[in-house]
């Protein structure tokens, strides 16, 4: 048998063996003795997900698949294509690279301008951007869900938050864009804070900075221009 109904290929033992190869069609209505099927499965890496549903098969973009190196899952954003690394960490789902969505509408940055550093570093977004821009499925944290995190982590927070530590959140330091003075331009420190849903007040925003000092909750103004995680819905 074949998808197509009706329709066998590759011959049997009832003809000659010129007439059995594979462009060889024979027709059925009714289960045969010469008739048989075999299944076949489809491997995939990544990219699509293959369904086979009433004969037709379509390929879907998947939201969650693993990486090459097994160690992340993947998600991929259906509105621009992009995927993201994500991990595990206790009972919490995050996003382990800085989101890089570019929004019609909002103000974002990439460092110094140059959108060759958003593969990198993501954009850095005010906190009411990065509150509309969520992907379906996730959403920006809370200041206690960071905290959940950081008590997961455990000891030298700093060091297993960045990239190749053990946690694998993967911090890249992009530090701030400033939506006061200098508005277009990003600088790199050696710290990065990200935003939080928790509002200190109408003007600023908690988020967790993570740096060499310490990893701490902190303020800052929701005009400025901070890097986003992500966390997944439960």
């Amino acid at each position: 048998m074949i998808a197509e109904k009706g329709e066998a290929r590759g011959g049997n033992y009832t003809l000659y063996a010129k007439q059995c190869h594979v462009d060889s069609i024979q027709h059925f209505k009714k289960p045969e003795n010469w008739l048989g099927f075999r299944c076949i499965i489809v491997k995939n890496k990544n990219e699509n997900v293959i369904d086979i549903d009433n004969q037709n098969i379509s390929i879907r973009h998947p939201t969650d698949t693993v990486s090459n190196d097994g160690k992340y899952q993947l998600f991929t954003d259906k509105r621009d294509g992009k995927t993201y690394r994500t991990i595990k960490i206790g009972n919490q789902t995050w996003m382990a690279e800085n989101f890089a969505y570019k929004p019609d509408k909002g103000s974002y940055w990439a460092y110094e301008k140059n959108d060759m550093y958003v593969a990198k570093y993501g954009y850095s977004y005010t906190w009411e951007t990065a509150r509309a821009i969520c992907p379906d499925g996730w959403h920006l944290p809370s200041k206690e869900e960071y905290v959940i995190l950081m008590n997961e982590i455990g000891n030298n927070t700093f060091k297993e938050m960045l990239n190749g530590g053990k946690s694998r959140f993967s911090v890249v330091f992009v530090g701030t864009c400033s939506g006061l003075f200098h508005k277009d331009l990003c600088t790199v420190y050696n710290w990065i804070a990200f935003w939080t849903i928790s509002q200190d007040n109408k003007k600023n925003a908690f988020m967790l900075q993570v740096g060499p000092l310490e990893t701490k909750l902190v303020i800052g103004k929701i005009n400025q221009g901070y890097p986003v995680r992500y966390i997944k819905n439960k």
